[in-house]
């Protein structure tokens, strides 16, 4: 689930949709992949990805 996580943000980090970065990383779908990151992080992926400077 770790793996899926990190590459779901690596392909959002690249200018994915959270929608196409779910998929890409395995999710079955958009809420799958916002369940188990809240989970893991304890934010939606929303909010990571709006307060996070990709460099």
């Amino acid at each position: 689930m770790w793996l899926r996580l990190m590459r779901a943000a690596e392909l959002a980090s690249r200018g994915h949709s959270l929608t196409d970065a779910a998929h890409g990383a395995g999710f079955a779908d958009g809420a799958h992949f916002s369940r188990v990151w809240r989970r893991m992080f304890g934010i939606p992926p929303s909010d990571f990805t709006r307060t996070i400077t990709w460099m």
